[in-house]
This record gives structure tokens, C-alpha cells and sequence, in this order.
């Protein structure tokens, strides 16, 4: 049910929450608006209608408009965005010690905003959120890994690329989850049509938000390939669901580095398209 529900005494009849709702299931009667007959089911439960309403007279879902942050905020300037993307930096070298569990909890309060496919919310944030369990990851990792040579199995050419991080490892280098404290895996059901993006956009909406809170993030590829082609079961034990696909990986923690000033990027990999008329 999505308990559509308005304050006549607020609602100004503007009809502003029945132009936005994407699948026109708002109508207003007498200026007051009310759900089509058998529009709920059509409804996306994206909020626009409670977002947009300039009075806070409607409710959806039995969220208070009140509860709500209110617009326009603090948000950031084109600028400070500008820079905070350019300063971005991949961080392979991270303090030893827990983030602070507050930071983390209000972090992921935070990206639960990242926009999904059909606004289905069907993202699963998998969180290594203490070292000691990151680091048997990380052992049972290798260790599978050399299990795989030990036993003279035929290897892929992506195993055998994986195989070179084996001896950084006995010599106390990882080169895999770079002695990262945390790692950050979403992962989403096969059948909800975007799984991959809705992961993918969820984690840069963390990584982002990281950067302001001072914490150094990495996109993870190796962890992923490393944990399908040889520790499957590790993902099992994580508690990603058989029926989800892993969209990826990043690993997360306090950094140790510092960077002084942006690299220098060209942005000459752009398509102006032109098509002919018919």
C-alpha cells in the first residue's frame, strides 16, 4: 500500500506532485490530488510526489514531508564538485586501524541515495567493516590461490595472471587487497534488469562521499576476479546471495598518503553524435 495521503489544510491544489509522478497515477479532484483507480500498482515509490510538494501537504508510504531534508540546502557549489572529482585518487596505502563505526554508519545512511534502475533499491552493501576479518580474507585468499598451484591444475590465462601475486604475498606485499581495513561489496538480483550499473553507481556514490570524510577508496577488480576464479566459496561465506551478481568490490579505510595537486587528464574521448533525418 502506499497510503497516499494529503493535508487539505496544506495542499495548495498546484498539482505539481500529479506533473512529476512518472507514471501519471496522481489525478486531482477538487484540487485535491488522489491516486487513479488502479494506479497504485504502477506506483515506483520514488517519492517525487512528496519531494516536489511546495507545502509538505503529502505523505506517501507513511513518510512524514517534515522528516525530510529541506530544499534548497548546503549543497555543494559547481566548482567544489568539479574539484572534488579531479582530486579523486585510487589510495593503495591505508593506515592499520577500524574506521570509526559512526563514520561508517552515517557513510552508508548516505549512499542508501544512489539512484537504481527503475528505482528498484535492490543493492546489497556487503561490509568488511573490522581488520581482523579482512585479513583472513585476505589469507584465505592466498591461500587458495596456492592451493591451485600446489595441485598442478591447468590454469586460465586470467589464473595464471593471478598467479604472479602469490609471491608478492610471501614476501609481505598485497598486491590484491593492498592491506586495505575494509572492503565494500555490492552486489544486486540478476533479474532486476541493471543490476551491474545500480552497483557500480552505489559504489561511486560511496567512493565520493568517502573523500569527503577522509577516508581513501580503490575499485577492487582484482578481489573480484581473485575470489571467482579462486575462492568462490569465500563469497558464499560473506553472504552474497546465490542469486545475485557482484557488481564490485572497493576496498576502503584511512589513508596514509597524501597528494598535493590533480593529474592531468584530457577529455578528448567525446562523442558528438549527428543523425539523419527519415
Amino acid at each position: 500500500m502506499i497510503q497516499l495521503k494529503i493535508d487539505e489544510e496544506l495542499c495548495i491544489g498546484c498539482g505539481d506532485c500529479a506533473a512529476d509522478c512518472i507514471h501519471q497515477i496522481i489525478e486531482l479532484s477538487d484540487g485535491i490530488p488522489s491516486i487513479i483507480s488502479g494506479g497504485e500498482n504502477n506506483c515506483l515509490q520514488c517519492q517525487h510526489c512528496l519531494a516536489v510538494c511546495p507545502t509538505g501537504a503529502l505523505s506517501i508510504m507513511g513518510l512524514d514531508p517534515q522528516d525530510s531534508l529541506q530544499l534548497p540546502a548546503d549543497v555543494p557549489s559547481s566548482l567544489q564538485m568539479e574539484n572534488l572529482i579531479k582530486s579523486r585518487r585510487s589510495t593503495r596505502q591505508y593506515r592499520q586501524e577500524n574506521v570509526d563505526a559512526e563514520t561508517l554508519d552515517k557513510l552508508l545512511k548516505i549512499i542508501a541515495y544512489a539512484p537504481t534502475g527503475m528505482n528498484r533499491q535492490k543493492v546489497l552493501l556487503t561490509v568488511i567493516n573490522d581488520i581482523e576479518t579482512m585479513d583472513t580474507l585476505r589469507q584465505r585468499t592466498y591461500t587458495a590461490i596456492q592451493d591451485k598451484i600446489n595441485r598442478n591444475e591447468p590454469l586460465s590465462d586470467k589464473q595464471k595472471w593471478l598467479v604472479g601475486y602469490i609471491h608478492g604475498w610471501q614476501n609481505g606485499a598485497d598486491y590484491i587487497y593492498r592491506h586495505a581495513p575494509h572492503m565494500i561489496i555490492a552486489s544486486a538480483p540478476r533479474g532486476i534488469g541493471t543490476p551491474l550499473a545500480d552497483c557500480v553507481i552505489a559504489l561511486s556514490y560511496f567512493e565520493l562521499q568517502s573523500a569527503t570524510m577522509g577516508l581513501g577508496t580503490t575499485w577492487c577488480g582484482l578481489a573480484i576476479m581473485s575470489l571467482n576464479e579462486f575462492a568462490p566459496e569465500l563469497l558464499t561465506e560473506l553472504g552474497i546471495p546465490d542469486d545475485h551478481e557482484v557488481g564490485y568490490m572497493m576496498l576502503f579505510g584511512e589513508p596514509t598518503v597524501t597528494y598535493h595537486r590533480t593529474v592531468q587528464i584530457t577529455s578528448d574521448r567525446v562523442n558528438f553524435p549527428k543523425l539523419k533525418k527519415q
